[in-house]
């Protein structure tokens, strides 16, 4: 939800336990194609790929499908007083850190939802191995922060968002660039594949027009946890009963992060 993207692999993981992908209900409305099917045919424009994206995002019956989902992540908890307080201040203390503001980012232990947020978004990988293309451009002004989420095997989506302190939180609301990157032609993507990332869009699309607040806990053994909430102070209890740890990672090592290869992105069958 706008720069409350940090938290998406979060929410998706919360999710898993009985999970197949999503994509597989909307799949299943598709006309049948052979397995090895493109829907972006041999060899797509960059405003092709992007269209394909950002049609199928505004499809009625995709975000009627994906509705339920999103009022089951933003259903809200007990209130809590002084909730801007809580937890500490990220940034002063990833900034304490050896090399400074931006010398790390906070990698989720997830090891099946790989996922990277960078709080300073100074981040600079090498993306020449990958085609990439900007599903959504990057918000107009300073860019404060950039997520890595792993959606598949050799594909990434990198979000890059503005955000507004309140005390100790971060809190966000609006506009945010997607990226895509894929480390092999999207022309050579199965049409499930295509479909299964084009609704991962589609989520984050719709966590977007929410707001959203992320409070920062350390722990003893100097891992991080976040606590999730809405403006008024509500929590987000969905997002944070399984919430794993982010642990700090050298912007030196993001190169061989997106080198490692993600599970993907599951949601739940309902069960």
């Amino acid at each position: 939800m706008n720069a409350f993207i940090p938290s998406l692999a979060v929410v998706l993981a919360v999710l898993m336990p009985a999970g197949l992908p999503l994509a597989a209900s909307v799949a299943a409305q598709e006309p049948a194609a052979p397995e090895t099917a493109s829907p972006f045919g041999s060899d797509p424009t960059p405003d092709q790929v992007i269209q394909f994206f950002t049609l199928f995002s505004a499809d009625e019956g995709i975000a009627a499908a994906l509705e339920p989902l999103v009022k089951e992540i933003m259903q809200p908890g007990e209130m809590e007083e002084g909730w801007e307080d809580a937890g500490i201040d990220i940034l002063a203390d990833l900034a304490a850190m050896e090399g400074g503001p931006g010398a790390f980012l906070l990698r989720d232990t997830d090891t099946e939802v790989l996922s990277a947020v960078d709080l300073f978004a100074r981040s600079r990988p090498d993306l020449a191995r990958f085609e990439s293309y900007a599903l959504r451009p990057e918000p107009v002004g300073l860019v404060e922060e950039r997520v890595f989420l792993g959606a598949a095997p050799g594909i990434w989506l990198e979000t890059a968002h503005q955000r507004e302190r309140r005390g100790n939180a971060l809190c966000y609301s609006g506009y945010i660039g997607v990226t895509l990157h894929s480390d092999r032609p999207v022309a050579s993507w199965r049409e499930q594949t295509a479909i299964e990332i084009a609704t991962y869009f589609a989520l984050i699309d719709q966590l977007a027009r929410e707001e959203a607040c992320n409070v920062y806990k350390k722990r003893d053994d100097g891992t991080y946890i976040t606590r999730t909430y809405r403006p008024d102070g509500t929590r987000l209890a969905l997002l944070d009963a399984e919430t794993t740890p982010l642990v700090p990672m050298p912007a030196s090592e993001i190169d061989a992060f997106l080198s490692e290869t993600p599970g993907g992105l599951v949601v739940p069958t309902g069960q």
